[in-house]
Parts: C-alpha cells; sequence; structure tokens
C-alpha cells in the first residue's frame, strides 16, 4: 500500500513539474521584415517571429503564408501596403506589408526576354582562353486592341563591374495587324560590349585581364504610347529578371525525353503545358577550318489543354543548357564547360516560332542538352519540368 503511495506522489509531482516548466507565451514581435516584398516571393523573404516567454525565454520562427488568415492570402497576390493579422497561441500582431509587382506585362503588353550565349572557342580567338558574348532579345506582344505606337527599351545590364545602360535604336510601333516585336535586341560589337566574358592580353606585356561582363540581372525598361481616339497616352512598364547563369544541380537526375519525328521534330511534351522544337545540324567554314554544331531553337508552343481551366500562364523560365564532353577544349578558371544556350523569361501569352540559333564549335562536343522548365500560373500555382536530349538524336 505504501508503494502506491508512493508512486501516486511521483506522478502528481511529475506532473505539477511539468505544468510549471511550460512556458507561456507573452508577446510576439517581428524582425527581419523587407521594406517590400515581390509578388509570388513571399517565403523567400524569410520574415521572422520572435515568441517571447513568462520564463524569459525566446523562440524564433519563420512567418510562413500558414499563419496567416486565409481570407488575407489573397493581398500577398495584389500591390500595395496591405495589413495582415497574425495569431499564434492566442496572441495577435499585426503585421504592414508591402508587395510590390515585378511583372513582365502590364495592360497592354505582355513580354517575353532571351538571352543567348555565343561561346567562341581557343581557335576561334586565336589564344589559349575562349570567349563568351551574351545577346539579349525582347519578345513585345501588344494585348490591348489599342494601337501602341513609339515603342522602345532601356536595358540596364548588371555585371560585376556594375551596371551599364543601352538604349535600343530607333522605335517600333504595334499597330493595325502587327501585334508581336521580335526585332529588339542589345549585341556585342567590338566597339560596344554589353556583356562579355573573355580574356584581354597585353601584346607587349602579355599581362591577362578578365573581363568579367556575365550578366547577373537585367533592369528593364519599355516606354511606349497607346493611341485612343487620337489621343497618345505615354506609358511605361518596368521590371528586373536575375540571370542566374548556368544551374547544374540536380541535371543527374534529369529524364530522358525523346524527339518526335512525325510531329516535325519536337521534343515530346508528354504532359507539359509548353511544347519546344529543337533542331541541329553541321555546318562549317568555307575553308572548312572549323565546323559548328548550330543549334535552332524553332518554337515555344502553349498546350492549353494541359492548363487548368480557365487558368493562364504568368511567368516562364527557360533554361536550355549544352554540356560540353571534350573538357580540354575549356579553360575552366574563367570558363564553364556548359554553355548557356538558351534562356527565356517572361510572360508568354502567345507561341514563340521566332526562329533563334547559336553556334557551338563541334570539338566541344556537346552530346546532352539539359532543360530546365519553370512555369507560374496566374492561381498560383508553379510547374516544374527537367528534362535533356541526346544531341546525336536532333535533325
Amino acid at each position: 500500500m505504501k508503494s502506491i503511495k508512493y508512486i501516486l506522489l511521483i506522478i502528481c509531482a511529475l506532473f505539477l513539474t511539468a505544468c510549471i516548466d511550460e512556458p507561456t507565451l507573452v508577446s510576439i514581435s517581428v524582425i527581419d521584415i523587407p521594406e517590400k516584398i515581390e509578388i509570388g516571393k513571399f517565403d523567400e523573404a524569410d520574415i521572422k517571429l520572435v515568441l517571447s516567454y513568462d520564463n524569459e525565454t525566446t523562440e524564433t520562427i519563420k512567418l510562413t503564408e500558414s499563419l496567416i488568415p486565409e481570407e488575407k492570402l489573397q493581398f500577398l497576390r495584389i500591390e500595395g501596403h496591405h495589413i495582415f493579422p497574425i495569431f499564434y497561441e492566442g496572441l495577435e500582431i499585426i503585421l504592414d506589408i508591402n508587395m510590390y509587382s515585378n511583372y513582365s506585362y502590364d495592360k497592354n503588353i505582355a513580354v517575353v526576354n532571351q538571352i543567348i550565349e555565343k561561346r567562341s572557342s581557343k581557335e576561334e580567338t586565336k589564344t589559349d582562353y575562349e570567349k563568351s558574348e551574351y545577346d539579349i532579345y525582347f519578345y513585345i506582344k501588344r494585348i490591348t486592341s489599342s494601337d501602341i505606337v513609339d515603342l522602345f527599351v532601356e536595358v540596364g545590364v548588371e555585371t560585376a563591374e556594375g551596371i551599364n545602360y543601352y538604349q535600343s535604336d530607333g522605335k517600333k510601333s504595334l499597330d493595325r495587324s502587327v501585334t508581336i516585336c521580335s526585332t529588339i535586341k542589345f549585341t556585342n560589337t567590338n566597339e560596344k560590349k554589353v556583356a562579355v566574358n573573355e580574356i584581354e592580353i597585353n601584346e607587349k606585356t602579355s599581362e591577362i585581364t578578365h573581363i568579367d561582363r556575365i550578366p547577373k540581372k537585367l533592369h528593364i525598361k519599355i516606354f511606349y504610347s497607346v493611341v485612343r481616339n487620337g489621343s497618345y497616352a505615354p506609358k511605361e512598364l518596368k521590371y528586373t529578371i536575375d540571370y542566374t547563369g548556368i544551374n547544374t544541380n540536380g541535371f543527374e537526375e534529369f529524364e530522358e525525353r525523346y524527339i518526335e519525328y512525325i510531329k516535325s521534330n519536337q521534343i515530346a511534351p508528354f504532359n507539359d503545358c509548353l511544347a519546344i522544337k529543337l533542331t541541329r545540324r553541321v555546318v562549317e567554314e568555307t575553308d572548312a577550318s572549323l565546323k559548328y554544331d548550330e543549334f535552332f531553337f524553332c518554337y515555344l508552343n502553349i498546350q492549353t489543354n494541359k492548363l487548368p481551366t480557365n487558368v493562364k500562364i504568368e511567368n516562364v523560365k527557360i533554361e536550355v543548357v549544352g554540356e560540353i564532353s571534350n573538357k580540354s577544349k575549356v579553360n575552366t578558371e574563367y570558363f564553364s564547360d556548359y554553355i548557356a544556350l538558351f534562356t527565356y523569361e517572361g510572360t508568354l501569352v502567345e507561341n514563340i516560332d521566332r526562329l533563334r540559333s547559336v553556334k557551338v564549335n563541334i570539338d566541344y562536343k556537346v552530346e546532352k542538352i539539359y532543360f530546365r522548365i519553370l512555369v507560374d500560373l496566374e492561381n498560383g500555382e508553379k510547374l516544374n519540368y527537367n528534362y535533356y536530349v541526346l544531341v546525336s538524336k536532333l535533325r
């Protein structure tokens, strides 16, 4: 009987100790809240809540969408200042969060950007070093019934050396039956190096200078006027694109896709909402001293039947990367053994069938081409497609 009483006393003591040791939340504060948060990237903002307890201990947790009342979630996708009440263990904190858009579209135009890396081999540069040039293109689609005139682009190319600004030549019009412009481009010349990665060698001293102008971000402004009832309304679309370059993470897990030869050589799209056609031909210089694999990005088509009903694409990012098998041709101190052949990013509202191509020295022996595709839908859903194709199967 005594032993039973002792056991009960021990149990009660343990219970009381547990009750006493359980701290009570007394306040909530916030740290690391950004001045503004880009729509669609709330989780990346990494806002922290500090929980203070009555035993003078604290705990830090990340603010996630799960802590926001369901009726307030819609405001994470609306530009401007919004008030969010956050409830946690019976306490409340009020947060004022400024959401901003970084969309490549407005009510009148939708834009898709393209960057092409043009790699020159040591044989082409006639030095011990390669060279990469990055050409930038704009596909601008008119999505209003009104005419658009006086359209031009200003782009700030941010590199390791800073930001240099360039303006497109002339002004374009999207009027009458013209709904898309694909001729706005920023390319490299001897006089104007927009974005390059190259080595300069002093002929007298043989001193080497590495020019690292690989684009990191594009700061884009598109100016135009909308024509309505004879009047001209000036507009400006402003947004920023992060150019991540070459992301090889997970390449070993990408699935192989076959080529549908009976469907004009497009890559088998399966259940993807995007269909892509990539072709190849071997070309050589007139003196046959150099041969190239020339890759053609022929089209990018939306498979509407693979999208949720009445849901549109808000943003796409497509990275097409070629892997160099002949590593001896690469000076890995300054250059990657992958080539970012084509990179697309922006608001895709219509199929793109404007042909672009890039030539790669055949001695590089590019045997695989990887596709990393991210699609943001207007309902907040995100789709990912990762695959590769064998160059030997491209026609």
